[in-house]
């Protein structure tokens, strides 16, 4: 009948950022004297959001100033979307050593300046899927015993959604040489 419509109703759902593109037509066997309206284009983005969260733990804990210290940073992403390009940046304390970084598989470390926050380990995680987790471990050496105890242990590690951890509790310092 003329004038009459028909609505298609298509959902659409996707959790990671993407455009979805649309094309749709209209034809008929019978002949249609305005051809030029018989396609129709849309385009949505979507949107992806990643939640991250880093954790960080010490090992031994506590520690005595000059033996060997290791942190396992943990990076985690909860969802909805993949996270892309991730970075954990570590900024380990003055009055500490580094030892070695090992970064997860695929990911890759570039060693910083202990004590120096401009300078922070930065390691790159490539993507994180929705609930994936991927850990770093940074070996360091617990400052000598003539320093005060907190600056041998406390360290701070952020990840790319800027997630800031609160410092590790205290070294205990051993006995002066």
């Amino acid at each position: 009948a003329p004038g009459a419509s028909v609505t298609v109703r298509i959902d659409v759902a996707g959790t990671d950022a993407q455009d979805i593109n649309d094309r749709a037509t209209v034809e008929s066997l019978t002949p249609d004297p305005n051809t030029g309206n018989n396609v129709a284009e849309d385009g949505i983005t979507v949107r992806g959001e990643a939640d991250l969260r880093i954790a960080k733990t010490a090992a031994p804990d506590p520690v005595i100033a000059g033996n060997n210290l290791t942190y396992t940073l943990t990076a985690t992403n909860d969802g909805p979307s993949s996270a892309v390009n991730v970075v954990v940046e570590d900024v380990m304390p003055a009055g500490v050593a580094l030892v070695s970084i090992t970064p997860p598989a695929g990911g890759s470390c570039v060693a910083g300046a202990p004590g120096n926050a401009l300078l922070p380990t930065r390691c790159t995680l490539g993507t994180l899927a929705d609930g994936a987790s991927k850990s770093i471990i940074v070996r360091s050496a617990a400052g000598d015993s003539r320093l005060p105890p907190s600056s041998a242990c406390a360290n701070r590690a952020v990840s790319e959604a800027m997630a800031t951890i609160p410092p590790l509790a205290p070294c205990q310092a051993g006995p002066s040489p």
